[in-house]
């Protein structure tokens, strides 16, 4: 069984019986391990060794700079596509997974950054959607494959809702917003385009680069002990709700997670809320 083949026919299957973000995500890890496949000079499925998929971890590590937890990934999809075939395999080792976690901004880094937002020349360039897009991003918690995407038709002021039809997972959500971006957003609807984020200078849909050296211009001029990224403004308005005693399973709606687990794993809530009790009732305030 060619390897090539196999993918190629299990991309059709996801095609049809999977979510879209699912297809590029495959799409992605088989382009990879295609490569690595070709260094190690393996091309079918029809004798599987007992080293395979330690050959496999050691190219990557040698051949190419992804993390511990991305080649964990990658094999992880392999395995999927050995099940689906009903392939024999041996057993797999992962290696320690090096994903580092990166904390909310704290109050002191949320009031500098939206100091800095105000401070800002919004008719020089595309500051102003660029501008938008932090505020929703801190208002609404959307992602950033989900915010490039979001229609003006879409905006609803009367309930402070975007309908979101393209995320992650597939599965539609509204998320709301407040007074940070409320401004804007009827500002940027008045405009008559015809997504939310807009690129004024060419006259088209924003694209990932215009806001990612956005972002590359707060991370030089705030100087933040983390870098800021649109995720991390994600966190943060996760962070702040549950600080604020918002239910936990409303926040994970809000998110557009599945799982409530995955919240409590994405917020770190043992630690947010241990650190909120300890606070409430520490004994020796004077």
């Amino acid at each position: 069984m060619l390897i090539e083949k196999c993918f190629n026919d299990y991309l059709e299957f996801v095609s049809i019986y999977r979510k879209n973000g699912t297809y590029k995500y495959y799409t992605k890890i088989f382009k990879s391990l295609l490569a690595v496949l070709k260094i190690l000079e393996i091309n079918s499925f029809e004798k599987i060794e007992s080293d395979f998929f330690d050959k496999i971890t050691k190219c990557y590590l040698e051949k190419t700079n992804k993390k511990n937890s991305q080649i964990n990934s990658a094999i992880s999809v392999l395995i999927t596509v050995l099940n689906y075939y009903k392939l024999e395999y041996p057993k797999r080792i992962k290696l320690k997974d090096d994903t580092k976690s990166f904390t909310a901004l704290s109050d002191t880094e949320l009031k500098k950054l939206l100091d800095y937002l105000d401070k800002i020349d919004l008719d020089y360039l595309n500051n102003f959607s660029c501008v938008l897009a932090v505020y929703l991003f801190l208002d609404t918690g959307v992602r950033f494959s989900e915010i490039l995407q979001i229609r003006t038709k879409y905006v609803d002021f009367e309930n402070n809702s975007i309908y979101l039809e393209h995320t992650k997972n597939g599965y539609f959500r509204y998320v709301f917003f407040g007074g940070l971006s409320k401004n804007h957003l009827i500002k940027m609807i008045s405009q008559k385009k015809e997504f939310v984020l807009w690129n004024f200078i060419h006259d088209r849909p924003m694209k990932r680069d215009t806001l990612y050296h956005f972002f590359d211009r707060l991370n030089k001029d705030l100087k933040f002990r983390f870098n800021l990224h649109p995720h991390r403004l994600r966190k943060t308005f996760a962070t702040n709700l549950l600080k604020n005693g918002c239910n936990l399973a409303i926040i994970s709606k809000l998110l557009g997670h599945r799982d409530i687990k995955q919240t409590m794993i994405y917020l770190q809530t043992d630690n947010i809320l241990l650190s909120s009790e300890y606070n409430k009732f520490y004994p020796y305030e004077r």
